[in-house]
């Protein structure tokens, strides 16, 4: 079955989704002041549209349809949760926003989260019933991240790679990613590894406070900054080993993608990572300190060849069976074709 794909913005959007044929709507709801004309601008769209079901994305666009739903007359409303917790992007906040899907709950009549440790949460709070939930994992386009030997030679000679160890991380540079953990892990990792570098992916406010770090520790030589890039299935094909040191996780599009080039990884044992990283299979989990995190890179270093490689080989493979992208997307086919012949026959 084919479904025609209208996407709304709370917000005037920065990009465009003309190239893929979808049309783009904005609300234009830059404060909670213009909460009625953007009702007002929903309703519109959904006479007009007139869809079988409306898909709201993140907290603010969840209670917006749940508000709005009375008035708009549309069939089924699904809900989707991408964090572990109704966190703002500063890690806090989360109680507030909660409370309100709590009470909004019988509004929506679906609301999917990406991972179970998210599942178990909001249940075990009441943020959302248990009947009312389902995990619905994020997927990774296995073609696009996939291992690549051709790859690899090519992209480690741009970077002036030789024999190093090179770890990779892509995160933004925000506190919740944690990476003072991780470059101070990284620098204990030398010590038994001392032909090791480390490859950080991003942007964001910590990186003056991480590039004075790296400096602080002596590793400003080990530490390479590449910014942001659109070439990270090179970047990871041309490392051994991903890292990541967050404070806390849903289900980490990083990993998914690192898992499914074939990188062993060492992360923390923080929400959903634990879906991605089967601990002593295809990498080993921490607890989110420094020192911890070092001792699960140091195992991964410290590796055979052949270990390393089966390591490689059984991360490909999982994310091939639980998060392969087609695979996920046919899930949400079913599921809205599941529901929405249950509103037509309701």
């Amino acid at each position: 079955m084919r479904w025609d794909v209208h996407v709304i913005s709370i917000r005037p959007p920065r990009a465009t989704l003309e190239d893929a044929g979808i049309p783009l709507h904005s609300l234009e709801l830059e404060s909670v002041l213009h909460l009625p004309k953007a009702i007002l601008r929903l309703r519109r769209l959904m006479a007009e549209i007139k869809p079988d079901i409306l898909h709201s994305h993140m907290t603010h666009a969840n209670l917006l349809a749940r508000l709005a739903r009375p008035v708009l007359h549309v069939p089924v409303v699904i809900n989707t949760l991408h964090g572990l917790r109704m966190y703002n992007t500063q890690g806090e906040g989360y109680l507030l926003r909660e409370a309100a899907h709590r009470l909004t709950d019988r509004l929506a009549d679906l609301t999917t989260v990406v991972c179970s440790e998210a599942n178990s949460y909001y249940v075990s709070t009441k943020a959302v019933s248990a009947g009312r939930i389902l995990t619905v994992p994020n997927g990774v386009d296995v073609d696009r991240y996939r291992p690549d030997a051709a790859l690899r030679y090519a992209t480690r000679l741009t970077l002036d790679l030789d024999r190093e160890f090179t770890w990779i991380c892509a995160a933004r540079f925000h506190s919740v990613k944690n990476h003072p953990a991780l470059l101070r892990a990284f620098q204990a990792t030398l010590q038994n590894r001392p032909d090791s570098v480390l490859l950080l992916v991003g942007d964001g406010p910590g990186l003056a406070e991480l590039q004075a770090l790296a400096g602080e520790l002596g590793i400003q030589n080990k530490v390479r900054f590449l910014g942001r890039r659109n070439d990270l299935p090179a970047l990871l094909n041309a490392s051994d080993a991903f890292a990541l040191a967050s404070r806390f996780e849903a289900l980490s599009i990083a990993l998914l993608e690192a898992a499914s080039c074939g990188l062993p990884v060492a992360c923390t044992d923080v929400g959903g990572n634990r879906d991605i990283v089967l601990d002593g299979y295809n990498g080993f989990l921490a607890k989110p300190d420094a020192s911890d995190l070092h001792v699960a890179m140091g195992r991964i270093a410290g590796l055979s060849f052949a270990a390393r490689t089966a390591f490689a080989t059984n991360a490909r493979a999982h994310v091939q069976r639980h998060f392969e992208l087609h695979g996920v997307a046919q899930s949400w086919c079913d599921l809205y074709l599941k529901l929405a012949n249950g509103a037509a026959h309701a």
